[in-house]
């Protein structure tokens, strides 16, 4: 639980660089705006001078100055790139996509040797980054270099007790003045994930085999999307039902009103319309119906009798936080950090200290959040509290509240606290509704935390104000493919998207994929093996070649369990047991239990209570902890009373009697669980378990 609170610490340090300067000059938010719409429509050239322009205003602003880098490296500039990146990471050592476009721009100059260094970096925070990892293969495994490919950045996921490379703060690096400070918004490199950086030559070969695109049966223009007299698309973001009478469509079939972002006359105005919209009841967005409960978890109740409990009232408090309920928090925090001082529990006071730190952050009280780092001064060392103070220090000089809360979400985002980062990113969009980078640090807070109704708005939105850019339609398919299943705006919008940019081929593999989800499975397949060679999103082409292998076995179309995300209108109770397996490795024990509630799986419900008991038996709390055993073992019970060879209640049940050197039960438990055929992983498990008690 420290490693976490370190992590939270680490993060805060990397987000205190977060750019709070309101660049609301006409000027340059004119020439920020040209930018994008060039850099939307791969005009790179023109593109690199609009940002550069745009730095000459505002030199603190990330958004340009990352623009200007993506700019330069994409026409083949790479020291002028490597320059740029590299006042990025003067300030923001941690902030990995810059790293990467950093370590890219040296390999293109010939110096690979200096490259190296910034990879092995990258793998050793977080081994799992595709990119690093594909330049790190190049780099080791090939011996002539051949041309980087094309790739889409995953969120990146900070770093973790790794002592960032050495820099030196306004080292001189080019003819750049040095003197201009690049503040960081180091939350944007997770915007960013969905932008290609490919080479040019790659990018002019496949221009030249664009033709060999599959799209069977398909007409090249859009089958429905028409632009209106202003050179919008029909986009269907915002219900008419809840607009003023006065802006809604008169054509009754028109369900969605349309409206051109850069003009309100005659119109409503884009902001009155997002927040129509996000405030709208969700009754009428189709939601996947649940099976009945029997597998409730009531928190509440648990806490009467743990309100002596500093592990779970801590543990509670991150729940809360995690659901974006602040107010609840605040409660139990309270509760947990009575217990520690009461206890003299130095390690949970500072724990629940940092915890508090956040709070008050999320809340923008930033009087409070001085006040408080005061109290922990004594208790932290000058390097771990200097970016708290400095965090302070530009969020009290913020008056305006969307720029505040702007600040804040980074700091959610960066602690994994979506739900949070939606919340506060909500008014900043309403606010700046034409602002792509506002826009999709929300739409991949409300993806990550599951409102989907609001990602719908946020990516419609988004796709309205840049029309031209391929990637707001791209991700517009994406989610009617794998959110609200609707097959007609999948291959509307997967279409539109191709037109606009006929060089990306995750169009065609979504056109592939909704073949292959509406029971065309021959065709699909074809689709998604001719384009597969091309694709380089590593998420996408697992699924891709999942489907091809089971199209090889005759196997019946499995889409659902594939592509639908949890809580969507096609997911599957496999999508809740992944996302609550993701909780459970981050150390978010509740939240994993809800998801578990929610398709009445005993078996991981009880597994996760075990694992709490597990930690207050750490925390010397062996009372609760026996409370905590006692549910987690009666819930695995009631399974094997239904099935007494369920494989993952006898999994678990004999993972807590080897831990407490019980092998006999053990091994009956194991012998169990192999009476049944289970999945894998599961069989697996326990197959180790057992080559372990009888070894």
């Amino acid at each position: 639980m420290f490693c976490k609170i370190k992590k939270v610490l680490f993060l805060l340090g990397v987000f205190l660089c977060l750019s709070i300067v309101c660049n609301a000059g006409a000027g340059f938010e004119s020439l920020f705006k040209s930018g994008e719409q060039a850099f939307g429509e791969k005009k790179y050239e023109q593109a690199a001078d609009l940002f550069a322009q745009a730095l000459k205003l505002a030199p603190s602003d990330l958004r340009s100055r990352f623009r200007y880098g993506q700019s330069l490296f994409l026409t083949q500039r790479f020291a002028e790139s490597q320059a740029q990146f590299q006042m990025i990471l003067q300030n923001s050592p941690g902030n990995i996509t810059a790293r990467v476009f950093y370590a890219e721009s040296l390999i293109n100059m010939g110096m690979t040797d200096e490259a190296r260094p910034h990879i092995d970096w990258i793998l050793k925070v977080q081994p799992e980054h595709e990119r690093a990892r594909f330049i790190h293969a190049k780099l080791t495994s090939i011996s002539e270099p051949e041309e980087t490919e094309e790739s889409e950045y995953e969120p990146e996921s900070l770093p973790v007790n790794i002592k960032p490379l050495p820099v030196v703060k306004n080292q001189k690096t080019s003819p750049v003045k040095s003197q201009e400070k690049s503040f960081v918004k180091t939350q944007e490199t997770q915007s960013l994930k969905s932008q290609q950086t490919p080479s040019l030559k790659k990018m002019a070969s496949t221009v030249e085999k664009k033709s060999e695109i599959p799209v069977k049966k398909e007409p090249d223009e859009p089958r429905k999307i028409t632009p209106t007299p202003d050179g919008f698309i029909h986009i269907p973001a915002i219900p008419a039902s809840i607009l003023p009478v006065e802006y809604q469509a008169e054509d009754e079939e028109d369900f969605f009103k349309n409206y051109p972002a850069s003009s309100i006359k005659n119109q409503i105005h884009p902001q009155d319309a997002i927040a129509a919209a996000y405030n709208h009841e969700k009754n009428n967005y189709p939601k996947k119906a649940e099976p009945q409960n029997i597998a409730s978890v009531s928190f509440e109740s648990l806490a009467e009798g743990q309100k002596d409990s500093f592990v779970f009232n801590l543990e509670l408090a991150k729940y809360y936080v995690e659901s974006a309920n602040l107010k609840d928090a605040e409660k139990c925090l309270a509760v947990a950090e009575k217990i520690a001082t009461e206890k003299r529990n130095s390690r949970g006071v500072l724990e629940t200290g940092i915890f508090r730190s956040l709070l008050y952050v999320y809340n923008l009280d930033f009087n409070g959040f001085g006040h408080h780092l005061m109290s922990l001064k004594s208790s932290m060392t000058p390097e771990s509290y200097q970016p708290f103070l400095d965090i302070y220090n530009q969020g009290i000089e913020v008056k305006d509240e969307v720029e505040k809360a702007r600040m804040a979400a980074g700091v959610a985002i960066g602690a994994t606290h979506f739900a949070v980062a939606a919340n506060l990113l909500k008014p900043a969009f309403i606010r700046y509704p034409d602002d792509p980078i506002i826009g999709r640090l929300l739409s991949d807070a409300q993806m990550q935390s599951r409102d989907y109704k609001g990602a719908e708005i946020t990516l419609s939105q988004i796709a309205r104000a840049y029309p031209n850019n391929s990637e707001a339609y791209f991700n517009l398919a994406r989610f009617y493919l794998t959110v609200d299943y609707k097959p007609n705006l999948v291959r509307d919008y997967a279409q539109y998207a191709y037109k606009v940019d006929p060089t990306d081929s995750r169009c065609g593999i979504v056109l592939g994929l909704l073949d292959y989800s509406q029971g065309n499975v021959i065709d699909g397949i074809s689709r998604i093996k001719a384009l597969l060679p091309s694709l380089t999103d590593p998420m996408l082409k697992a699924v891709c070649e999942r489907i091809i292998l089971d199209g090889e076995k005759n196997a019946d179309a499995n889409f659902s369990s594939l592509l639908a995300l949890p809580g969507s209108s096609k997911g599957t109770p496999e999508t809740y047991r992944i996302l609550g397996e993701d909780y459970l490795k981050q150390g978010s024990f509740f939240s994993a239990a809800k998801c578990f509630e929610k398709i009445n799986d005993l078996s991981e419900i009880g597994r996760t209570f075990l694992a709490v008991a597990s930690v207050m038996s750490a925390a010397d709390e062996p009372v609760n902890a026996a409370t905590l055993n006692s549910l987690g073992l009666s819930l695995l019970t009631k399974v094997l009373e239904k099935d007494p060879n369920n494989a993952r209640a006898n999994l678990y049940i004999s993972l807590y009697h080897y831990e407490r050197g019980n092998m006999e039960l053990a091994r009956e438990a194991v012998a169990n669980g192999l009476k049944n055929k289970s999945d894998k992983y599961t069989e697996n498990r326990l197959n180790s378990v057992y080559n372990i008690l009888n070894s």
